[in-house]
């Protein structure tokens, strides 16, 4: 490119002429197997997002769904009402039991909130303050102070 435009299209135009057309040549090819190399990437991306899809959410709807009958805990007789029982055994499980839809529900939730709670503590611990805040807060307690007397010329 460099050397095409080094040289003059009026002058020198057979010279000029050769660049233009390996320099087109080498931009078809690098587009070529730009778009090739575009192509493999996406079928590579679709191919993993698959497999990881198919690794935690189809591996759990695969186990609620084997699993839906059975009782994953029995609960004690008389420990919860009976409207109760059956909202804990809820879709498919017997009743007086803890289903594997709910257990995994309620193991989700334990994971976000510790998840939550970490992050919270982190950024606790290791937030520094803010120059921009801080300097704020400083104008606002000058205007409070400053306000109630003025200076004359």
């Amino acid at each position: 490119k460099r050397e095409m435009n080094a040289v003059s299209a009026q002058d020198e135009f057979a010279r000029w002429a050769k660049l233009r057309r390996t320099h087109d040549k080498a931009v078809a090819d690098y587009e070529k197997s730009s778009s090739s190399v575009q192509d493999t990437k996406a079928k590579f991306d679709k191919t993993a997002n698959v497999l990881r899809w198919l690794g935690t959410n189809g591996m759990r709807y695969l186990l609620q769904f084997w699993f839906s009958r059975q009782a994953l805990f029995w609960l004690p007789q008389g420990w919860v009402p009976g409207y109760v029982e059956w909202l804990l055994a809820f879709p498919r499980a017997p009743k007086g039991s803890i289903s594997i839809q709910l257990w995994g529900i309620a193991c989700a939730s334990v994971v976000s909130m510790s998840s939550e709670a970490i992050v919270a503590m982190y950024v606790l611990v290791t937030k520094r303050p803010d120059v921009q805040t801080r300097k704020q807060e400083q104008e606002a307690q000058a205007f409070k102070s400053g306000g109630a007397e003025k200076k004359e010329l």
